[in-house]
């Protein structure tokens, strides 16, 4: 295969995944309920539905519930592929998870009570192992590309990265999207590298087979077949045998099974699979039930998409260097080895031939403010052409070695790692709400009156704090109002 790694690339991979690790499982089991306060729900294995969790954990968790309890497959819901749902669905049986819970006690609720909130807890881990393989890929890409201190740099970034650490907390597809996409892109570069004609083949039949698991994961995810479809090209150019053509073959075949086998019901209830996904394209592209305050025109959407990008996802010094790498590549000698190996132009030339159409497509959307998701996969990327941009600077710069390099590294993932920390400590804190119920529970005696001016006080009361019974307020007037505690 590829050279054996050396016992110094052994020793820097595992303390950047346990530094990676430790910023994604602190802060893991936030908004934890206290279930005392929730008398309705939790003895019966379920979770208030102002549970205070990323929304769009619901339908990754809840939903592979209600198919346990309803005895079926079908998950009903395509907003986005059914990978982590059929997953989750597996992991709940295979655990009993779902076992001794009744389908009765949650007649006329929203679904998004079904679930027990350490089943959430348990599937924010895809967002954990996700980030370690991200920065398990940036660190070998930069180390074919670049070098063993490029690669050091790779992996730091995407370990420190403020959107990866905060997506990472939650049950969201966008980062196992982007692993699945990242595993694939790591493949290709490894099959141009590789010598070994069996372990070539391993890997780009592994790039197709990610790429497909990568668009049952999120839609967009199919997007890096823009970076499999020319490796196949080179492979069969640089390569030009009866296995390689059976090779590039089989990794095309696996992406669309691959796709099919981890969503089925895709195929099978087409219909309700188109109307979900024209809704959830229309909802990025078009504003359908997403209020207008929320929403900007396609272009502003992109270009606040990419000062967010530069500012936070990413970060300011990053980007300076990732520009660097890429000025780099287009000033290098014509090196592109299309007759074996890999260098950092055609590297670039690969990443330019998805990012471009990626932002162009994905990234003009109409809700910029909720978006930020969108981008994750391409933070990984980045990386491996930043980490490139700072070894070179490392080289140039005229001071001893084992002063420049840690100091550039420092630099590099200050901004990132000042973001990060901070968030890390918000998780791991106690919600605002929980703190305002436990309040509420030990210092308001039941029957105390107080005076409330908060118009929404009548709609809001017992959906946040359902374990209050209140009287009815006007809306808009003071007025006094008798909290009885449950």
């Amino acid at each position: 295969m590829i050279e054996k790694m050396r016992r110094i690339d052994i020793s820097a991979v595992t303390v950047l995944l346990l530094f990676a690790a430790s910023l994604r499982i602190i802060g893991m089991s936030y908004g934890q309920p206290n279930p005392a306060y929730f008398p309705s729900y939790a003895p019966h294995g379920m979770s208030h539905y102002q549970l205070p969790v990323h929304p769009d954990s619901f339908s990754s968790v809840a939903i592979p519930v209600e198919m346990a309890l309803r005895n079926r497959l079908n998950p009903e819901f395509f907003l986005y592929p059914s990978f982590i749902i059929n997953t989750n669905y597996l992991l709940f049986r295979l655990t009993g998870s779902t076992d001794g819970l009744s389908l009765d006690d949650r007649v006329g609720l929203p679904v998004n009570t079904y679930a027990a909130f350490p089943l959430y807890v348990m599937s924010r881990i895809f967002g954990v192992f996700s980030g370690l393989v991200m920065v398990a890929c940036a660190y070998s890409v930069s180390r074919i590309l670049s070098g063993r201190y490029a690669a050091i740099c790779a992996g730091l970034l995407v370990a420190t990265s403020f959107t990866l650490v905060t997506h990472a907390h939650y049950v969201k597809l966008s980062t196992p999207a982007a692993a699945w996409m990242m595993l694939a892109i790591w493949a290709c570069v490894a099959s141009l590298y590789c010598r070994n004609a069996n372990w070539r083949h391993r890997l780009y039949l592994l790039a197709g087979g990610a790429c497909g698991l990568a668009a049952s994961t999120l839609y967009h995810g199919a997007s890096v077949a823009l970076v499999v479809l020319p490796v196949r090209l080179i492979l069969l150019y640089q390569h030009r045998s009866n296995a390689t053509r059976a090779t590039v073959l089989l990794a095309w075949i696996a992406i669309p099974l691959c796709f099919f086998l981890a969503s089925p019901y895709i195929l099978r209830d087409f219909d309700h699979f188109w109307r979900d996904f024209s809704t959830i394209v229309a909802q990025y592209k078009e504003a359908r039930d997403v209020p207008s305050y929320f929403t900007v025109d396609q272009w502003t959407g992109l270009l606040l998409l990419l000062i967010y990008g530069a500012l936070f996802a990413f970060g300011i010094v990053p980007g300076l260097m990732a520009m660097n790498a890429m000025i780099l590549a287009w000033r290098q000698s014509s090196t592109a080895q299309f007759s074996g190996g890999i260098s950092l132009r055609l590297f670039v030339v690969l990443v330019a031939l998805w990012l471009i159409p990626y932002a162009l497509i994905v990234l003009r959307t109409v809700r910029p403010g909720h978006s930020e998701q969108l981008l994750i996969p391409l933070i990984p990327v980045l990386a491996t052409l930043s980490a490139a941009g700072t070894a070179w600077l490392a080289k140039r710069i005229p001071l001893p070695k084992r002063v420049i390099m840690p100091a550039l590294a420092v630099l590099l993932i200050l901004q990132p790692l000042a973001l990060s920390v901070p968030v890390v400590r918000m998780f791991s804190q106690n919600d605002t709400r929980q703190i305002m119920l436990q309040w509420i529970h030990d210092n308001i005696p039941a029957g105390s009156r107080f005076l409330s001016t908060a118009p929404t006080m009548s709609r809001s009361t017992t959906r946040f704090f359902p374990t209050i019974a209140r009287l009815s307020v006007t809306p808009g007037r003071c007025q006094m109002t008798t909290i009885t505690t449950k």
